[in-house]
C-alpha cells in the first residue's frame, strides 16, 4: 500500500493517531528543533487557546488532509475549513460527511474568510496554516482584526518561514498590521506558531521551548496521541441530508454555507 494511497483516504487519520506519539518521541531526542514541530504539539497548543479564551469556533485556512480539524473537531461547537487545492477539498468533502459541525470551504482563504466571517458572530481561534506558495497570510490577518467587535485569536503555523522569501511577509510585518488593526493585542512566537491575543499577562503553556524540558512529559502527550478520537474513521460515508459539494457556492452543500 503506497503512502500517496493513505494519505488520499481515511487512512490517514489511523497513521497520523498511531505515529503522534512516535513522532514527539523522535522530536525530542533530536533536540526539539523549531522547524520540525510535532503534530502533537500543534493540536495541542489549538486544544489549549480554545480553552484559555473561551472560544466556541475554530477557523481554519489550509486543510490539507484534514489531520487538524478531526483530532480538534469535538472541542468546537463549529469548525470551518478553508483549502485552495482541488483534490484536497474533495478528499475533506468525503471525510468529513456526516460531521455536521465540520465546514468544509473550497477556495482562496484570502477571498473566503472575509465571506465567512459576514456570517460569524462569535469569537474564534483561527489556525492558519495555508502557506502553500505566497502566503494569504496578511489578507487573513486583515479580515480578522476588521471582524468586530470580536476578541478573534489567530494561531499562525510555520514562523520559521516569515521574513525568509519574497512570498512571506516578515515578522515585523505581522507585529505592525497588529498594532495598527489590533492595538495593545500581544504577538509572540513559541513552538514555531505566531501567537495573536489580547491578554496581556501571558501565561506558559506546556509546549512553550522555552520550559526546562522536563516540565514537558512525553509520556502523556503519547498517551494522548494513541487515545485520539476514532469517529472520523469509523463513520461510513453517506450522503447527507444537504446532497454533494456545491461548486457554485465553493462550499460542501453537505454542510450549511455561510450566508
Amino acid at each position: 500500500m503506497s503512502q500517496g494511497f493513505v494519505y488520499r483516504t481515511r487512512l490517514i487519520f489511523y497513521y497520523k493517531r498511531l505515529s503522534a506519539g512516535p513522532d514527539f518521541l523522535m522530536w525530542k531526542l533530536k533536540g526539539s528543533p523549531l522547524r520540525r514541530i510535532p503534530h502533537l504539539v500543534k493540536r495541542a497548543v489549538v486544544r489549549e487557546y480554545a480553552e484559555r479564551f473561551q472560544l466556541p469556533v475554530l477557523i481554519e485556512s489550509g486543510t490539507q488532509y484534514g489531520q487538524m480539524i478531526n483530532a480538534v473537531r469535538k472541542q468546537f461547537r463549529e469548525v470551518y475549513t478553508i483549502e485552495l487545492d482541488d483534490t484536497n477539498y474533495s478528499q475533506a468533502v468525503k471525510n468529513f460527511a456526516g460531521h455536521k459541525n465540520v465546514h468544509i470551504i473550497h477556495g482562496d482563504s484570502a477571498v473566503e474568510l472575509p465571506r465567512l466571517l459576514k456570517s460569524i458572530a462569535d469569537p474564534c481561534l483561527f489556525w492558519l496554516d495555508g502557506h502553500s506558495g505566497k502566503t494569504p497570510i496578511m489578507d487573513e490577518l486583515q479580515a480578522i482584526f476588521s471582524h468586530k467587535p470580536h476578541q478573534h485569536v489567530p494561531l499562525i503555523d510555520d514562523a520559521h518561514c516569515f521574513g525568509t522569501s519574497p512570498y512571506y511577509p516578515t515578522l515585523d510585518a505581522v507585529k505592525e498590521l497588529t498594532q495598527q488593526m489590533n492595538p495593545g493585542a500581544t504577538v509572540e512566537v513559541r513552538d514555531n506558531i505566531i501567537r495573536i491575543h489580547n491578554e496581556n499577562s501571558v501565561q506558559q503553556d506546556r509546549f512553550g521551548l522555552e520550559c526546562d524540558s522536563g516540565a514537558i512529559r512525553p509520556q502523556s502527550l503519547a498517551k494522548e496521541a494513541f487515545t485520539a478520537d476514532r469517529s472520523a474513521v469509523r463513520t461510513p460515508h453517506r450522503v447527507s441530508e444537504y446532497g454533494t459539494a456545491s461548486p457554485e457556492s465553493g462550499v460542501a452543500a453537505h454542510l450549511s454555507p455561510p450566508v
